[in-house]
């Protein structure tokens, strides 16, 4: 976690399985901006990993 002013960075990785079998492993970035100790704004980053379907045309 990173933190600049009003500005909060985390980044991690997150792994789940859905009710079908299907896994779901990704890396995540959510950027906080913060005012008066409250979350005034959060944008979400996330980045399917090892999906070999993710190309498939």
């Amino acid at each position: 976690m990173t933190e600049e002013n009003n500005v909060v960075i985390a980044e991690g990785n997150v792994v789940a399985s859905f009710k079908n079998g299907d896994i779901l492993n990704a890396d995540f970035c959510d950027v906080f901006e913060m005012e008066n100790g409250l979350i005034k704004k959060l944008v979400s980053y996330l980045m399917q990993k090892n999906n070999p379907n993710i190309y498939k045309t």
